[in-house]
């Protein structure tokens, strides 16, 4: 099959395929990403998708959430919340998007993160 090719998947498969990239997701998190996640999914924002991308964080936020107030707040908030994870700190990037325009937030910035121009 070449790539770019439509391919007709069942409603049985594409719910399989789903759960399939999920669980993927799920055991290669490591533990203070999940915290991280569960945390925020406990907070039941409405309208905020949250998920693991490789070993960040994706926020999808809906289109009139206003980036700036939130980038504004998010160090103080993240720094509160964190008072409730045990988890050792690792480098964790949050991805912050709301349909029109993106920011990226870092916690724990590594050697490299730091060094870099």
């Amino acid at each position: 099959m070449r790539r770019g090719t439509k391919v007709d998947i069942s409603s049985e498969n594409k719910i399989i395929l789903r759960e399939v990239v999920l669980y993927t997701t799920f055991i290669n998190m490591n533990p203070y990403q999940q915290k991280w996640i569960d945390l925020l999914s406990n907070a039941h924002i409405p309208g905020w998708k949250i998920t693991a991308q490789d070993n960040d964080i994706y926020i999808e936020m809906p289109h009139v959430t206003d980036l700036k107030l939130v980038r504004d707040n998010l160090p103080e908030t993240l720094g509160a919340m964190s008072l409730d994870i045990d988890e050792p700190k690792e480098r964790l990037k949050f991805i912050f998007h709301n349909g029109y325009e993106n920011f990226e937030y870092l916690l724990n910035p590594g050697e490299e993160d730091l060094n870099r121009e």
